[in-house]
């Protein structure tokens, strides 16, 4: 079983080097590597569905080893949290220190966004033409995904009544073409991209195949939300119908990526 994906790592070894900062301790690497080993271990005895069977008894029913009080104390805790919640408390140890910073507690500012239209000189294209993206970096995905929550937040507040019909899609593993939907006072839903980023300013951000197929979808339903100065006092601006402004040569939308495939190596 892989790690979740909100950690945006595909190995156990590079989700144990996301806390090596906050734990380690003085700890070599690989010392900290065997000693959250050992932990997930024990816990994964205890949870089902988990994939590896864990430490348990040597008895001819290999039940389940007897947990620490410490350990079936978090578990007992973690049984009654949100996978969200979950984030929010580990998220806490990847970014301290040398990582994020804690986000404040100030009123979300949003920024006027203008258009100034394409760039005459550029070529652009009328299609994605296969662009698919590329590989983010760890500390990319968890920029994006504080970003996300930092999103779910300010629509809390805002919703107030509404709140209740958030959906954060990307911590279920859904990939609609957009990260959050929410159901407006018209019943309508209303899908929300959002891009990260710890800079104070953006000019570009990346869209798939799929978030741009959804946003020509969805039309005025679709928007997206650019967050920078993630994890310092964030500041946001809204992009409505993306397609349609491009559609209406408002906005440049360009393949930055080329997936090149049809081969292989003897």
């Amino acid at each position: 079983m892989n790690p979740p994906e909100i950690l945006g790592t595909s190995t156990w070894i590079g989700s144990y080097a996301l806390f090596y900062d906050a734990l380690g301790q003085g700890r070599d690497r690989e010392r900290f590597y065997h000693s959250l080993k050992n932990a997930r271990d024990r816990f994964d005895a205890h949870i089902p569905g988990s994939g590896p069977i864990g430490w348990r008894d040597t008895g001819p029913n290999r039940t389940p080893a007897r947990l620490p009080i410490i350990f079936d104390t978090v578990l007992k805790d973690a049984e009654n949290l949100t996978e969200n919640d979950i984030y929010k408390r580990i998220s806490e140890l990847i970014r301290s220190p040398g990582g994020i910073e804690r986000t404040s507690n100030q009123p979300p500012i949003e920024l006027e966004v203008s258009f100034p239209g394409r760039n005459p000189r550029r070529r652009t294209s009328k299609g994605s033409a296969g662009a698919t993206g590329g590989r983010r970096s760890t500390r990319s995905n968890i920029v994006g995904k504080e970003a996300e929550y930092w999103v779910v937040d300010v629509l809390e507040k805002n919703l107030v009544e509404l709140a209740s019909s958030i959906r954060h899609h990307s911590i279920h593993g859904e990939t609609p073409g957009y990260d959050i939907s929410y159901i407006d006072e018209l019943g309508t839903k209303q899908a929300i991209e959002v891009k990260g980023s710890e800079l104070s300013t953006v000019s570009s951000f990346d869209l798939t195949d799929n978030e741009l197929d959804a946003a020509r979808k969805l039309g005025v339903h679709y928007t997206v939300w650019v967050v920078i100065n993630v994890g310092n006092n964030p500041r946001y601006g809204r992009i409505n119908n993306p397609y349609g402004l491009w559609q209406s040569n408002n906005l440049e939308i360009a393949p930055s990526m080329w997936q090149v495939q049809g081969f292989k190596f003897h």
